[in-house]
């Protein structure tokens, strides 16, 4: 399949499984390749006045995931951290107002995704599509994502070059090497 064949099947395929190893094949990195830099070309610098330089998201919401993110924004404060933080969810039914209440004092503001949608539509936006969705639309220039389920802790560790070319941005690989990278586990 060519690279614009598996772009058009990629953008109108439903969200669901694909094939075993597809995501290692040369024409499929290739499409998200070219689907990454259209992205990119799309975005006009000045299209977000961000309200704040810093700050941290956190994407996932309901029941399920509360304990995680109550005990990830504690370890989070425990270690000094005052930056702002956001929870991003999807639907009122994800965040009811006792959440809200618990996370209030801590600092977190409770982001409604589906509200956004509204004005921001996303093609599909189920589950993990929120991680980069919460991430373009907040309203920090630089954002710490932390998923749900993960806590923040030091290790030493680089991406591999290809994420980096991948994203049209070889140039970080020498650059990255130099910096004290950081890593969170699942708690």
């Amino acid at each position: 399949m060519s690279v614009d064949e598996m772009i058009r099947l990629i953008e109108l395929a439903p969200p669901g499984p694909w094939p075993s190893g597809w995501a290692s094949r040369a024409n499929v990195n290739e499409a998200h390749c070219v689907m990454v830099r259209r992205i990119a070309e799309e975005l006009t610098p000045g299209r977000h006045s961000y309200a704040e330089e810093r700050g941290i998201v956190i994407a996932g919401g309901g029941l399920k995931y509360f304990p995680s993110v109550w005990v990830n924004v504690h370890l989070v404060r425990h270690f000094g951290c005052k930056l702002p933080i956001q929870l991003w969810y999807l639907g009122h039914g994800e965040c009811v107002p006792y959440i809200k209440r618990l996370l209030k004092p801590l600092g977190v503001e409770c982001v409604d995704a589906r509200k956004l949608e509204e004005d921001i539509p996303c093609r599909i936006l189920c589950g993990w599509e929120l991680k980069p969705y919460s991430t373009l639309y907040s309203p920090f220039a630089q954002v710490l994502f932390l998923d749900t389920d993960n806590g923040v802790v030091r290790a030493c560790w680089t991406l591999k070059p290809d994420v980096w070319q991948i994203f049209g941005m070889g140039w970080m690989v020498w650059e990255v090497q130099r910096e004290i990278a950081f890593e969170w586990a699942s708690t």
